[in-house]
């Protein structure tokens, strides 16, 4: 089963939509035509993973992958997660804006249990 949330992040003046299962998702953002998305990945034990970045060709360049980053970090931060960065964008990211800090965790990324039916 999967939900779709949209939000406006009003900062950046753009839709963020996040598109998750039980444990997997992403957070996208669609402009000029193109979807560009942050993969995640949670474990309920309190711990997000954020993974990788896609942006497509023709939108590389814009910051996009940059305001992904910034979207899971305030995920994490609303929603009282840790997080285990295993995206170098975000991590990248981390090194210039060190507000962010505070929600980074050392653990050792572990994927996500699948759910049999």
């Amino acid at each position: 089963m999967r939900t779709e949330i949209r939000e406006f992040i009003q900062k950046s003046g753009v839709f963020m939509t996040e598109t998750m299962g039980a444990t997997k998702g992403k957070f996208e953002i669609e402009r000029d035509g193109g979807i560009s998305f942050l993969a995640y990945e949670t474990d309920g034990e309190g711990w997000v993973s954020l993974l990788y970045t896609e942006v497509p060709p023709a939108l590389r360049g814009r910051g996009i992958a940059n305001e992904l980053a910034q979207m899971g970090l305030e995920y994490a931060k609303t929603h009282k997660l840790k997080v285990d960065v295993v995206c170098p964008i975000v991590f990248r990211f981390l090194t210039k804006h060190p507000e962010y800090k505070s929600l980074v965790g050392i653990r050792g990324y572990r994927p996500a249990k699948t759910q049999s039916t």
